[in-house]
């Protein structure tokens, strides 16, 4: 299936299990840059991370933590 996501970035929350870590890893098999990110740290998030920073996975990158919004005044 080609979705034309090369080129395209998207912020994937959610990223380390269930639908959010499918949704990942289908963006990137489709030629996204994926950026994950997942409140809660699970036991596989060292493995997570080492394999979305190799080299044959450029454009994946996923980090333990939350996300917050900072408003400018």
């Amino acid at each position: 299936m080609d979705l034309h996501l090369n080129g395209k970035v998207f912020l994937v929350t959610g990223a380390f299990a269930g639908i959010g870590a499918a949704t990942a890893r289908l963006l990137h098999a489709e030629g996204a840059t994926v950026v994950g990110a997942a409140a809660a740290r699970h036991p596989g998030d060292r493995r997570r991370r080492r394999s979305a920073s190799a080299p044959t996975r450029p454009h994946l990158h996923l980090f333990p933590g939350v996300l917050s919004c900072v408003l400018a005044p």
